[in-house]
């Protein structure tokens, strides 16, 4: 696309509509282009407000509105700012919320408590070697091996069942004589096979645990966005209530003694 360019020759504009110094129009176009294109590139990467403020900028040109063009430039400049500001402090809530979210995601997990140790499918797989000759040493060791580490205090799922099924005859290798799987919940019951051999794990400490981080976790989740609704309020309330606030009392003010309009500063 190519550049075109528009002269105007022998144009006359009343004095009311001119906005800022005399012949000082470029000048003022290129700080507004400059503010455009670093306002677009922050955008783009959330980064802090630019190097220059919009609001400074326009009162240095024009202290005071003395026309409906410059009023009208006024209020779009004032909004803008209230945009600005109202965007960055969103963007920076938002990164604070989700930081911390990612940096409390482990400790609502239960990998973080517990352990979960793979060598039950190899022990089956040791005691079904000998389990068809079970006078063997070899069978009473690797027995004995399993169930020792699998009802240890460090196994949060311990074993309470281990049977092995030859035909139609079902054969008790291990039972627990302080819990039974009748005692427990189905959702509590874990259950591991290998070929005739099964066993069943008491998994409710797993499962108290993950209920107890789940419940911790949303109260979590909740404080954050109760917390993050409160600052957006106060934002709200800063950026916006409070400026309307601050121009009602004044306009009150006025309204009561006109004289003390050219005592209020701007």
């Amino acid at each position: 696309m190519g550049e075109f360019t528009v002269f105007f020759d022998n144009v006359v504009v009343s004095k009311d509509n001119l906005i800022g110094e005399l012949n000082g129009g470029w000048k003022l176009a290129k700080e507004l282009l400059q503010h455009e294109r670093s306002a677009m590139s922050k955008f783009g990467e959330f980064s802090l407000p630019t190097h220059f403020d919009l609001m400074s900028l326009v009162k240095d040109y024009m202290p005071a509105p003395h026309s409906d063009s410059e009023a009208a430039l006024f209020n779009n400049v004032v909004a803008a700012n209230m945009e600005e500001r109202a965007y960055n402090l969103t963007v920076q809530r938002l990164i604070c919320i989700v930081i911390s979210i990612i940096f409390t995601v482990p400790l609502f997990s239960l990998e973080t408590y517990s352990t979960e140790y793979t060598s039950n499918s190899s022990g089956l797989r040791f005691i079904n070697a000998y389990v068809h000759d079970q006078s063997t040493v070899r069978f009473q060791v690797a027995l004995n091996t399993y169930t020792t580490f699998m009802t240890g205090s460090e196994i949060r799922a311990p074993l309470i069942d281990l049977t092995y099924t030859s035909g139609n005859t079902k054969q008790v290798l291990y039972r627990s004589s302080s819990v039974s799987t009748t005692d427990l919940r189905t959702a509590d019951i874990e259950t591991y096979e290998y070929e005739d051999l099964v066993s069943i794990m008491d998994n409710s400490r797993n499962n108290q645990l993950n209920a107890i981080l789940g419940i911790v976790r949303t109260i979590f989740v909740c404080a954050v966005l109760t917390i993050s609704s409160v600052y957006f309020s106060k934002d709200t309330n800063d950026l916006v209530v409070r400026p309307i606030e601050i121009m009602l009392e004044k306009v009150k003010k006025i309204s009561n003694n006109p004289l003390e309009a050219a005592q209020i500063e701007e």
